[in-house]
């Protein structure tokens, strides 16, 4: 199955099937009641610095997709989301438009998110596979981020049966890389 594919196949899975977990783990948790708090919730920070930028709160949107003329509305959405709250975003595995940019725009949300901590994202275990700092580089460029993800994914690759299932070496390559990019 192509990148592509196999993106389109995700977003499809989500609207059409049963994908939800039984149970959020809250049930879980117990709070403890305390009915004089001795504070003012209205003086509570919820800013952090993170990577340079500063948020309003410390949340990321994690990275969800890209890849497909489908997903572009997806990532500009949650990017509108992360812009009018002040928080991160991260967008999907930039692969896909690395190899072919014309998918590029499906990731580009600068024009409607142009002040929040952007992340481009490519798997680690591409460095692998070919992948080298120029390819790093490219993701960041391509969507003008702020910093670079390098997510790793060894489960899903090995169940794939196109899946790239060679992880070795990849804690020095991921150091190396580290070390030279312009950003975090």
């Amino acid at each position: 199955m192509k990148i592509k594919d196999r993106k389109l196949d995700h977003l499809r899975i989500c609207v059409e099937e049963k994908v939800e977990a039984g149970s959020t783990g809250l049930e879980d948790v117990r709070l403890v009641h305390k009915a004089l708090p001795e504070i003012d919730y209205d003086s509570v920070d919820m800013s952090v610095r993170f990577l340079g930028k500063r948020l309003d709160y410390p949340l990321i949107i994690e990275a969800m997709t890209g890849g497909v003329p489908e997903a572009e509305k997806i990532n500009k959405e949650l990017a509108s989301v992360a812009q009018e709250y002040n928080i991160g975003f991260s967008v999907g595995s930039q692969r896909a438009a690395i190899d072919d940019l014309s998918l590029a725009a499906t990731f580009q949300v600068r024009d409607v998110a142009p002040g929040i901590l952007l992340i481009a994202n490519v798997g680690a275990i591409q460095l692998n596979y070919g992948y080298s700092l120029k390819e790093c580089l490219a993701a960041v460029d391509m969507i003008e981020a702020d910093a670079l993800a390098l997510h790793l994914n060894p489960l899903q690759e090995a169940v794939q049966s196109e899946g790239n299932r060679n992880f070795s070496g990849l804690a020095k390559k991921i150091n190396d890389i580290s070390g030279k990019l312009p950003k975090p």
